[in-house]
């Protein structure tokens, strides 16, 4: 694959940041997180994973001159003059931005986008409620050209997430677009969430309904020889195995050098503090099997999470 895009789709504390650092120091990719908060990051100016933030990153001030260049718009003077997708922040917000009016849009616009996919009527009987949508995939594209242009890298990875998103780029190249399933075992998620002071509602229904609703519109709309599914612990346990058999996915040799992935430089503006750090060190991170209480497990049961482990092979 060629001047391919890979696009990540998960629920958040997946692994996403790992897997970001390990393609992006393949020689012939490009990682760079969450695409779709990349607004957000220029006008919060953000640590860049390259040690700058993202006003000063010399890449990035180069993929803003490009854009300017091609576009005729200043996306570091004017950041969200230049969306690249309905992005919602968890952790870090711009309260100025992401304002409930716009996250009630937000859910509207995919609520649309969802029966669209699901019913085949793509570009869209509704396309008029959903012109945001598509001019943030449109701008996207426009954002992986000057990416491309300026790292001189033919593939580009985005971990934004978003299965909609992924879906249309998809379906608007199917030629040069795939898609990789990233999972995790829901416990593992539930606990990292737990840890951080979320209530239990909140740790298992969001991950519950993402895959419940993910999984069916992607098979639908993606054949199997374009996705990929990628679980968080095998990548932790096998690194160099499933990083080999992502790789023939993609169409690319395996690189070694992806597995030292601090001796590269990476600039990811969103994602967690793993992005920031200095080590290389891999470990599969499975506290939830000490870490979680009777309580907790059978709340997760209660509420699905344990039929849709089942379903994404995590049997134990």
């Amino acid at each position: 694959m060629s001047n391919g895009v890979l696009y990540l789709c998960s629920a958040g504390r997946s692994g996403s940041t790992l897997i970001d650092l390990l393609l992006g120091s393949h020689s012939q990719c490009i990682s760079l997180g969450e695409i779709e908060h990349l607004p957000k990051n220029l006008k919060l100016n953000t640590p860049c994973s390259c040690g700058a933030h993202a006003q000063e990153c010399a890449f990035w001030n180069q993929v803003a001159q490009r854009i300017k260049a091609t576009q005729g718009i200043d996306i570091l003077m004017s950041p969200y003059s230049f969306p690249v997708g309905l992005y919602q922040a968890s952790s870090l917000i711009d309260a100025e931005f992401q304002t409930p009016s716009y996250l009630r849009k937000r859910r509207r616009i995919l609520a649309i986008k969802q029966l669209e996919y699901w019913f085949g009527s793509e570009p869209g009987w509704l396309g008029w409620l959903t012109a945001e949508f598509e001019s943030g995939v449109c701008n996207t594209n426009k954002v992986f050209e000057a990416i491309r242009e300026v790292s001189g890298k033919p593939v580009i990875v985005d971990s934004s997430k978003e299965y909609r998103k992924g879906i249309a780029l998809y379906l608007r190249d199917p030629g040069t677009v795939r898609l990789v399933v990233l999972t995790r075992d829901g416990r593992g998620v539930f606990n990292s969430k737990r840890k951080s002071g979320f209530d239990r509602e909140t740790c298992a229904i969001p991950w519950v309904k993402y895959y419940t609703r993910a999984l069916p519109l992607i098979e639908k709309n993606v054949p199997p020889e374009h996705r990929f599914h990628l679980r968080y612990e095998d990548l932790a346990n096998n690194t160099a195995e499933t990083l080999n058999a992502l790789c023939e996915f993609v169409g690319l040799l395996f690189d070694p050098g992806m597995l030292d992935f601090r001796h590269t430089a990476h600039h990811i503006l969103n994602g967690n503090d793993m992005r920031l750090g200095t080590g290389s060190e891999i470990q599969c991170d499975e506290r939830w099997r000490t870490e979680l209480s009777a309580v907790d497990l059978a709340y997760f049961e209660r509420v699905g999470g344990g039929a849709l482990n089942r379903r994404l092979g995590y049997l134990d």
